[in-house]
């Protein structure tokens, strides 16, 4: 008895030692958590943090942020579903592709044109968009032919400009996947910044079906890191504390509340986007 009770001291001992050490490890610099985000994996481990310290921040206000000449406000990481639906003012800066009709924000034409060139010359097929931009009306349209496989209105992807949905010609929904080039693409979107944004493994999470057809833009290098540990958007966004910074490759990622901020004093590029939730996501390269 009295040696179980030794053990028991020992290991009730070396937890508190690794518990002060990890409260060393997530100490504060400048009031901003740090984070390596190498470590997530399917099972959303946070990961260990990196031999070099927190950035050095300053605070900055909203309109501060927006102001500096090196931000770049988008809607890549926007949540927008039906209990995170577009605010009704909401006006996507749209392109369109070639004279084609197909419009969509210039990152996802350029992600999909990328794309479709390295399916053609991979598989010879080519990629067509069967729907890019909608607009309120159009949606409607869609939900009077689709029924409930369409968003509601405000609920859409398309709505934002940020959603293709694409096909080979003569194979489209379920059936893309049976050529070459739509596998290719579901296997290789996120190197373009595209995601399947409603995965087969995920429809209890998204609240969609399957569907490989629908790619969604996230922009670099989320889609990477959300293809590497399988996870969705709703998923990859809750991964996040907020206010904390993770390193990633040369990136530095944060989810900030706002409507002050911190951003580190060396950043070169800062990438602002609302997450749809109430909070921004700041996508920082130093």
């Amino acid at each position: 008895m009295q040696k179980k009770r030794k053990t028991g001291r020992i290991v009730l001992l070396v937890c508190c030692l690794l518990l002060a050490v990890g409260g060393g490890v997530l100490a504060l610099r400048g009031d901003v958590r740090f984070r390596m985000i190498h470590g997530i994996t399917r099972a959303l481990s946070r990961g260990t943090m990196p031999e070099e310290t927190a950035p050095a921040c300053r605070s900055v206000s909203l309109d501060a942020l927006l102001a500096l000449p090196e931000t770049t406000l988008r809607y890549d990481l926007m949540l927008i579903d039906p209990a995170h639906p577009l605010p009704e003012d909401f006006l996507p800066s749209l392109e369109e592709y070639g004279d084609s009709g197909v419009r969509a924000t210039k990152e996802t034409l350029a992600a999909y044109a990328a794309l479709a060139a390295d399916a053609l010359e991979k598989n010879g097929e080519k990629l067509l968009v069967t729907a890019a931009y909608r607009t309120e009306e159009e949606q409607r349209a869609a939900i009077a032919e689709a029924g409930e496989l369409a968003a509601s209105v405000g609920a859409s992807e398309h709505q934002a400009g940020l959603a293709l949905d694409l096909c080979v010609r003569g194979y489209g929904g379920y059936s893309f996947l049976k050529t070459a080039a739509g596998r290719y693409a579901n296997a290789n979107c996120a190197r373009y910044g595209l995601t399947v944004r409603y995965p087969a493994d995920r429809t209890a999470i998204t609240g969609i079906a399957y569907e490989p057809w629908h790619f969604r833009y996230v922009g670099l290098p989320h889609a990477g890191i959300m293809e590497e540990n399988a996870l969705s958007l709703e998923e990859y966004l809750a991964f996040f504390e907020i206010d904390a910074w993770y390193g990633y490759e040369d990136y530095l990622l944060s989810r900030q509340e706002g409507p002050v901020f911190s951003l580190p004093e060396n950043a070169s590029s800062v990438l602002l986007s609302p997450d749809g939730t109430g909070n921004w996501f700041l996508t920082v390269r130093l």
